[in-house]
């Protein structure tokens, strides 16, 4: 079954960027320069076209497609398909994904398209506030953590003369260590990642710890990580680990630092479904990159052929998830007692509909009503719904949104149907906004329902 029209192409991960990404991390940069630089007939050199994108804005609720003309911390300017101009102030703008434009229809629909790239022997940082991030590699040398990203390798440097470009040169990035909640290392298998993820989410102890890949955990203080092997002080004395041998590094909680809340921010997603919440982010137009700076204080530039979308908050868009529910409750088909996962879906791991990652929203099972204290201050109020891709195109669920008790949307979603948009909800002067998760024919099995992207609009 087709996507809606109205959510298809931000719905989807886009092919040829992914490819584009799994070519360079297979053939390197001299393999794939080509791609994006063309030479011209007196040999000088063309930079590939600026991106084409999506965006939202809260005049429109209609998504604009265009090409990225600037992105800074103030403004952004698209020049759309029909030829005008479109700026919009930051605080206007609610979501932008960027798109490919040169696949089919029939490409845009196959399994290739909407699997997540994950490259082969990488690791993933979790940060303390929900943050994933997917790096080619990690090193700890007193005290200090810097990473290898994965996406540096796709970031051109432009040089003064005509005839060369060269790529960027990978660099060591700093990460705070106070802001990750743990480490998940390459040797990890894929059946332990998703246990290792919860493990840590749930982690609380004023030691750090190691789990190994047979299953035993060692308690103590973590000390130099290198290449090939890791130094750690247990209470009988220094232990040296070959690398391989590790599963995961889960961090002493008590050292946890994590980023002051802020009103103004956005939320990346990557083509690898690594999300980051960023402090600012611009358009290196001539690069064809993002640079921005992370809620953890890192500093990157990653090719925008990396980039799956931004989400934007602002004093004028918020996420629902930043308000505490005044009321939770409902219970399973059996009675027994729900639970509402933040910004994670019902079993703790990353929020993911049709291959998609996102990185806010609620994961719940039904039946759930979870209720809002707005006091009528907001507009309007959208979101997108679905079966959670761990339900394995199971379940059966309906999704409810009450406004003061007014019903506002109802949608029923099973088996492999596509998520779906609420679309723009008008919740002017409501004070209660109620979401429910109900079931539908087939009791609660796999019933993984997620509200992702959930955000008031003014």
């Amino acid at each position: 079954m087709s996507r809606p029209s109205h959510t298809s192409d931000f719905l989807r991960c886009f092919s040829w960027r992914q490819r584009l990404v799994r070519a360079t991390r297979s053939v390197g940069w001299i393999g794939v320069t080509g791609l994006l630089i063309l030479g011209n007939l007196n040999g000088s050199l063309l930079i590939a076209a600026p991106p084409v994108v999506l965006i939202e804005t809260v005049e429109s609720p209609n998504p604009l497609r265009g090409t990225l003309q600037s992105l800074t911390g103030d403004v952004a300017t698209v020049k759309l398909d029909t030829g005008n101009i479109v700026t919009e102030r930051r605080d206007r703008l609610v979501a932008m994904k960027f798109l490919d434009t040169t696949m089919s229809q029939s490409q845009a629909s196959s399994e290739d398209v909407n699997r997540p790239i994950e490259a082969a022997a990488t690791d993933w940082l979790l940060f303390v506030n929900g943050d994933r991030w997917q790096v080619n590699n990690f090193r700890i040398v007193d005290g200090e953590l810097s990473v290898l990203p994965t996406q540096s390798e796709t970031v051109p440097s432009k040089k003064t003369d005509d005839t060369s470009v060269t790529p960027l040169t990978a660099a060591w990035v700093a990460v705070p260590l106070e802001t990750l909640r743990g480490i998940v290392l390459s040797s990890a298998s894929s059946q332990q990642r998703p246990r290792i993820e919860r493990q840590i989410g749930r982690w609380a102890d004023a030691a750090d710890r190691l789990l190994l890949k047979n299953g035993d955990e060692l308690s103590g203080e973590l000390g130099d990580c290198g290449p090939t092997s890791l130094l750690f002080t247990t209470s009988v004395g220094d232990v040296t680990l070959e690398r391989g041998q590790v599963a995961a590094i889960v961090f002493n909680t008590e050292l946890l630092n994590p980023p002051a809340t802020k009103t103004n921010f956005a939320s990346l997603t990557l083509q690898d479904s690594s999300t980051l919440t960023l402090s600012n982010i611009t358009y290196e137009k001539e690069a064809d990159s993002l640079r921005m700076t992370t809620d953890a204080g890192v500093s990157l530039t990653i090719s925008c052929s990396s980039v799956q979308g931004v989400d934007f908050y602002s004093s004028t868009v918020q996420p629902l998830d930043r308000l505490t529910p005044a009321l939770v409750q409902g219970a399973t088909f059996l009675g027994e007692p729900i639970r509402l996962t933040l910004n994670r879906n019902a079993r703790d791991l990353p929020l993911t509909m049709g291959g998609a990652t996102f990185p806010r929203g609620f994961g719940v099972v039904s039946r759930t009503e979870m209720t809002f204290s707005i006091d009528g201050d907001w507009r309007e109020f959208q979101a997108f719904v679905g079966l959670d891709d761990a339900a394995r195109q199971q379940g059966s669920v309906e999704f409810v949104v009450l406004g003061d008790d007014k019903e506002l949307f109802r949608v029923t979603r099973k088996g492999n149907d596509p998520a779906i948009s609420t679309g723009r909800l008008s919740i002017h002067k409501v004070k209660r906004l109620t979401l429910v998760v109900d079931y539908s024919d087939r009791a609660d099995i796999q019933d993984l329902a997620d509200w992702c992207r959930t955000v008031l609009i003014r």
